[in-house]
């Protein structure tokens, strides 16, 4: 009995690895932050610091699940996917946008019982710990984002494009923290200390509700089966119009976006009188302007016998 060899593992690329570092690299300064300002948020008691705890360990729980599905995409681990990894990728996307409006949510009422409470619980130390953790914050958000950035740059990922959203993100609700925890930490007033609290959380919610509601906008559609726009199915009935001579009918249509690709099947009726030579050169003439007519196409085009006569359409597409 001879035994199977077992599949051999696809090779990355460099582009690959370099996504992965890149991510791997974020979500450990990520965990590193989250510990310091877990324990300065609870023992000075700043809301806005004990938010961008919680915030930023939903986070880095979502995105270690991002990584480990960029890694099964770079692995070719997804044969269960007949569309591809474009669903599986704007699924993930979806998990981060509800991970970011759940705390957005958070912050928005502790933000408000503190405006309304007029005094924050804050300690003028856990104040000024919390200003230097978020000078150190700053620094390590802007390393991750950079180099994400740099490993996205030429990646056509959308985990990928995700994380470099989700990294700018974090910079920018860093630095509007900074600026609240500083006001906090200088300021004796304690209305003023409250309300530079508050207000240093509200800008954190506000920037997260707007990324959030990006993802959405850009993965729901994708998840609900959304059809090609209309100049995309313009670019295959022109391009198949052009091609009309090649077959003897066209069958069928169908067409369908997940992720950044689009893909492409028709079925075409070919004289069965054709030397099969000739049918396969005709059909991947078809194949090659579909591909050149749409950007990130994966075309596929099936053949039957169709006697030759009247071209009529018999199919459409969806």
């Amino acid at each position: 009995m001879i035994a199977e060899a077992a599949p051999a593992t696809p090779q990355l690329t460099a582009a690959e690895r370099a996504n992965e570092r890149s991510v791997l690299a974020a979500i450990l300064l990520d965990s590193m932050i989250w510990c310091l300002y877990m324990t300065v948020g609870l023992i000075g008691g700043s809301l806005t610091i004990i938010a961008e705890a919680v915030r930023g360990g939903l986070l880095i729980l979502i995105e270690s699940y991002a990584l480990v599905v960029l890694r099964r995409v770079h692995r070719r681990d997804t044969a269960g996917l007949d569309f591809g990894t474009g669903k599986l990728e704007q699924f993930c996307n979806m998990l981060i946008a509800g991970g970011m409006i759940g705390g957005a949510l958070w912050i928005a009422h502790g933000a408000a019982g503190l405006i309304v409470a007029g005094h924050s619980e804050a300690t003028p130390l856990g104040l000024a710990l919390g200003a230097c953790l978020c000078a150190f914050n700053n620094l390590c958000n802007y390393v991750a984002w950079d180099g994400v950035r740099r490993a996205a740059r030429d990646s056509p990922s959308v985990i990928m494009q995700a994380q470099v959203r989700i990294r700018l993100t974090k910079l920018l609700s860093s630095l509007a923290v900074q600026v609240s925890i500083t006001a906090a930490a200088l300021a004796t007033d304690p209305v003023v200390v409250a309300w530079a609290d508050a207000l240093g959380a509200l800008v954190v919610t506000a920037v997260i509700m707007v990324t959030a509601i990006r993802l959405l906008r850009a993965g729901l559609p994708d998840l609900l089966d959304r059809s090609v726009d209309e100049t995309t199915r313009d670019a295959v009935l022109r391009t198949l119009e052009a091609h009309r001579a090649d077959f003897a009918a066209l069958q069928r249509i169908r067409s369908r976006r997940s992720g950044s690709v689009v893909f492409v099947e028709v079925t075409a009726g070919f004289d069965p009188a054709l030397p099969l030579a000739e049918v396969d050169a005709r059909i991947a003439r078809m194949r090659a302007d579909l591909a050149a007519a749409i950007a990130g196409a994966d075309v596929t085009i099936l053949a039957s016998a169709h006697p030759s006569g009247d071209p009529g359409r018999s199919g459409g597409g969806g």
